[in-house]
């Protein structure tokens, strides 16, 4: 019985390369420009991408996706979200090329990880599947080779370093071939002000009981009903697993605001670093580091940048809070604005990840009222609206996050609103929470170190000592 249902999950992870979504190939392609196929690539290279996971390891991403499956979702979008750089690597025309690619890096990624080489699943569609990824691309026009911008040429993520395969997911009693509760780590939250979900013993281990609420971010298993009716209801559709990703504002030009990608205090929290774009070789070589490490990369556009945007930039957002007046924002007339947007987001349509409008800064409403003014002059409309949360406590930055999101619906708009900056000494945890059950896709911590920004509490002092609100920040990311 567990035998079976462990090779049904197999094929299914094989058969499932037909359902990756294209347009998260795509972006990926946009982003690292050509070559991606694994035969121009060295082994190395081909390697890196094939074990790159937002997850940061394959141990991890191959526990996540099985857990995936058996919770429901199609095999196809659980490996586009655990190894989003797969479907670039055996992409082509002819079928059997496809899976001579695929095998072929399938058994240099065995190699470096010590192991022997994946044998094929007996019975396996996969060129029947591959066929299909072909053509949906074929229609969908998907380009991998995009010029990469003014200066230097996006570097490949690095190789992640070897793991080898985890150990078989603990039975259900009766051997059903089920995998146990995932520890509850960070899984369940509390609600904002809520106590933590108490454990009580359940099949396999202990699992959380939902009586008096939570937030859930990840597979887990849990007791639920055990107090009378609950509703289980999710928080976001555009992110049916993930959390809210949390990135951070750093100053590559600042030894104090510039974190090492990997060993810099939090960064195995932060997903992403924000950075206004400037044309000099030494924010250049940072930024490269970051995409080599797996960061996501958001480029503001300011007067400062003179129209340069760094080439490997994901989100690029164009000005920097036009509606206020403080030290940092980038004062414009609607009119202004939208003059900017326009000739920006024509210059480098196509050449980065998503577009994403202001950093709207004058909060507790405002925002709604530069927006009825800006949003007919724009020729293309944002992929995702910034808002900067300074002002009122957590329950008034809620209530600003879903007055925009309600005006974009509204407007016809489906654009998601992200927060770009945003400080709330005491209220990490609650902020953090909030922006989960908002449905706020990201969220940009300001500023990494206060040397940034003296006066305003970072995630670091200005000497790289974590602050109490940095060590908010990371507990509840971990």
């Amino acid at each position: 019985m567990a035998g079976g249902a462990s090779e049904n999950i197999l094929a299914q992870a094989v058969d499932g390369f037909a359902q990756r979504v294209n347009d998260y190939a795509q972006g990926i392609a946009n982003r690292l420009g050509s070559p991606l196929s694994g035969v121009q690539l060295s082994p190395d290279d081909a390697v890196a991408r094939w074990n790159f996971t937002p997850l940061g390891d394959t141990a991890t991403a191959d526990l996540q996706y099985h857990q995936l499956v058996l919770q429901g979702i199609p095999p196809g979008q659980a490996l586009a979200q655990v190894y989003p750089m797969r479907p670039g690597l055996f992409a082509g025309g002819d079928i059997n090329d496809s899976i001579s690619k695929a095998t072929q890096i399938a058994g240099w990624a065995a190699k470096a990880a010590g192991q022997p080489p994946p044998q094929p699943h007996p019975g396996s569609t996969l060129p029947d599947a591959i066929m299909q990824q072909n053509l949906a691309a074929q229609n969908q026009q998907v380009s991998a080779a995009v010029p990469p911008l003014t200066g230097a040429p996006p570097a490949a993520p690095a190789p992640l370093p070897p793991a080898p395969p985890g150990p078989p997911a603990p039975l259900l009693p009766g051997g059903a071939g089920v995998p146990g509760p995932a520890p509850l780590g960070p899984g369940v939250a509390p609600l904002p002000g809520g106590p933590p979900p108490p454990m009580v013993p359940g099949p396999g281990g202990p699992v959380p009981a939902m009586a008096q609420g939570g937030v859930v971010n990840r597979p887990t298993y849990a007791l639920l009903g055990e107090n009378g009716p609950e509703a289980v209801v999710p928080l976001a559709s555009q992110m049916p697993v993930a959390l809210s990703q949390m990135m951070v504002n750093v100053d590559p030009l600042n030894a104090a605001a510039a974190p090492n990608p990997t060993t810099g205090y939090g960064m195995d929290q932060f997903s992403g670093v924000r950075a206004v774009s400037r044309n000099d070789p030494r924010q250049t070589a940072y930024l490269d580091s970051m995409r080599a490490a797996g960061k996501k990369i958001t480029s503001v556009l300011t007067g400062e940048s003179n129209g340069y945007v760094y080439g490997g930039t994901d989100n690029l957002q164009i000005g920097n809070e036009p509606d206020s007046s403080g030290p940092s924002s980038m004062t414009m007339t609607p009119q202004q604005y939208a003059q900017m947007w326009n000739q920006y987001r024509g210059q480098y349509n196509g050449k980065v990840g998503q577009f994403t409008m202001a950093g709207l800064g004058s909060g507790l409403g405002n925002s709604k009222a530069y927006l009825d003014q800006v949003w007919p002059l724009l020729q293309t409309k944002p992929d995702q609206v910034a808002l900067h949360l300074y002002d009122g406590d957590t329950q008034q930055s809620q209530a600003e996050i879903q007055d925009v999101q309600q005006w974009l619906k509204d407007h016809g708009s489906s654009a998601p609103v992200v927060v770009t900056e945003w400080n709330k000494p005491g209220q990490e945890w609650d902020m953090l929470n909030m922006f989960n059950q908002a449905g706020v896709p990201a969220s940009t911590y300001f500023p990494y170190s206060t040397a940034q920004n003296p006066g305003t509490p970072g995630a670091v002092n200005a000497q790289r000592q974590p602050t109490a609100s940095g060590a908010a920040l990371v507990s509840a990311a971990a």
